[in-house]
């Protein structure tokens, strides 16, 4: 593909396969950041992977933050 580029949410979910613990991630992951350093365009990303059933939302993991951010799970079929 050479010339072409991958959009957003290929090059996060890729990210989020290949190098995401048990494929979770949050908007403020660093590797995600490098990907798309744009908040506003990060959140849209993993919300389309949501809608479009390649993540899913999951509850937080601890309760350490007073207002944690939306984790995301890569959906085990992908």
């Amino acid at each position: 593909m050479k010339g072409n580029t991958r959009s957003d949410e290929w090059k996060i979910l890729w990210n989020v396969i290949k190098n995401h613990h048990d494929g979770i991630c949050d908007i403020f992951c660093e590797e995600l950041k490098e990907k798309q350093p744009n908040l506003e365009s990060r959140v849209g990303a993993l919300k389309w992977l949501e809608k479009n059933e390649y993540l899913k939302e999951i509850p937080p993991l601890s309760k350490v933050w007073k207002d944690p951010p939306a984790l995301y799970k890569k959906i085990k079929d992908n």
